[in-house]
C-alpha cells in the first residue's frame, strides 16, 4: 500500500519529493502517548519520499496518512480497484476492503462520535487495520503501477477455439479507468520501488542480490509479529 499513499499524497499535494520526516523508529499522534512502531526500532533519521519506499520507514507513512486523512487516501486507493472485484473471468473472486468511516458506520453500528478514529488512519498508512487485499488486487495494483496509470482487466482466457471448425478467435484486452497521477509522479514512485531493490533497499539482499537487470518491488511490515 506504500507506494500508493506516496502517490495520493503527491496527487494532493500533502508532500514534496524532497519534505523530509523524522524516524525515531515510532510515531504518536499530537496529546496522545500511544506508539505506533517502525519496522526498525532504532528509526531511520530524516527521510525524503524516495528514502521512505526505498526502507518501506513506517513513520513517514503514518505520518503522511495522517495529513492526507481517510477519505482521501482510501478514495485514492479505490481507484486502484481495491475494495471491488477485478472482474477476472472466473468465479469465486472476493472484494476485500478498503474501508471508510461511512464503511464503518454501517459494519459497527456505532454513534457518529464513534465512528472513526486518527490511529485507525495511521494504521492504514502502511495497509494494516481493517484493511483487506487479495492476491489478485495486488497483482492488478502492481500492473496498474507498471503501466503508469493504465489498467487492464485481468483475465485467464486469451482466446477461445470454435469445437466444430477449430477456428480460433482472440479475445480483445479491455481497458478499466486510468489512475490519475502525473509522468513525474509516477517516476517518483518508480524510483523508489527500484531502490527497495538495490542499494540500502529493504529487498536489496534478498531479492535483489546479484541481480543483473533492473526491477521494482516493495517490501511489507507485518501487522503482528
Amino acid at each position: 500500500i506504500k507506494p500508493m499513499v506516496a502517490l495520493a499524497a503527491l496527487h494532493y499535494g500533502v508532500v514534496t519529493p524532497e519534505r523530509r520526516v523524522g524516524c525515531r523508529g515510532a510515531y504518536s499522534l499530537p496529546g496522545s502517548r500511544h506508539r505506533y512502531r517502525d519496522w526498525k526500532p532504532e528509526g531511520h533519521g530524516a527521510v525524503d519520499l524516495y528514502t521512505a519506499i526505498e526502507q518501506s520507514c513506517d513513520v513517514y507513512f503514518y505520518t503522511v496518512a495522517r495529513d492526507l486523512g481517510i477519505e482521501r487516501m482510501a478514495g485514492f486507493l479505490t481507484t486502484f480497484g481495491l475494495g471491488d472485484l477485478t472482474g477476472l473471468d472466473i468465479g469465486g473472486e472476493q472484494k476485500g476492503l478498503v474501508p471508510s468511516p461511512a464503511w464503518k458506520k454501517k459494519a459497527f453500528r456505532r454513534p457518529a462520535d464513534q465512528v472513526w478514529f486518527p490511529g485507525e488512519t495511521v494504521n492504514f498508512g502502511i495497509g494494516q487495520g481493517y484493511f483487506l487485499v487479495t492476491p489478485l488486487q495486488l497483482a492488478h495494483y502492481t500492473s496498474i503501477l507498471a503501466n503508469q496509470g493504465t489498467s487492464w482487466k485481468p483475465r485467464l482466457v486469451n482466446a477461445v477455439r470454435d469445437p466444430v471448425s477449430g477456428a480460433v478467435r482472440g479475445l480483445a484486452p479491455q481497458k478499466d479507468a486510468e489512475v490519475n497521477a502525473t509522468p513525474e509522479q509516477w517516476h517518483l514512485v518508480m524510483e523508489g520501488m527500484l531502490g527497495a531493490l538495490r542499494g540500502r533497499g529493504t529487498a536489496a539482499a534478498t531479492a535483489g542480490r546479484n541481480m543483473t537487470y533492473a526491477i521494482a518491488g516493495k517490501t511489507g511490515t507485518a501487522q503482528v509479529f
